[in-house]
């Protein structure tokens, strides 16, 4: 039985080939207007995420008011994407925020992408590359 676990294993490594293109976008909220609701939908995806599966990926995102710095109405992290089964192209992950509800006004939506590599620090933990957008 292990046996094949291990095929199947080593089957599944050699599909990616490496180096590769992998594509971080954010499909929903864009710049557009929209009216207020209980739940406003963020939507990102991932293209090609079978080759960013080693690295560990993360990303961050903000949501605050034009203008006013630092005055984050909502902030959120997903940091479970070495959990996650890469097995579509592209891979979605779907998030909400309750924090837009009935307000109106013109917001800024900010991400950053991290990816980790094998490079320790000088506190022992491992080194993360980050790739913002606003």
């Amino acid at each position: 039985m292990s046996v094949i676990i291990l095929i199947m294993l080593a089957k599944e490594a050699m599909t990616q080939v490496y180096p590769g293109t992998v594509e971080f976008d954010v499909v929903f909220p864009r710049n557009d207007t929209y009216a207020p609701v209980d739940l406003m939908p963020i939507i990102f995806a991932i293209q090609n995420p079978k080759a960013v599966e080693p690295l560990m990926p993360s990303i961050q995102w903000n949501i605050g008011r034009v203008g006013v710095s630092e005055d984050w109405l909502d902030t959120g992290l997903v940091d479970d994407l070495i959990w996650a089964n890469f097995s579509t192209n592209p891979y979605f992950i779907v998030l909400s925020t309750d924090k837009l509800n009935f307000k109106e006004g013109y917001f800024a939506f900010h991400r950053t992408f991290f990816s980790h590599n094998c490079s320790i620090d000088s506190f022992g933990d491992f080194e993360q590359q980050g790739i913002s957008g606003g």
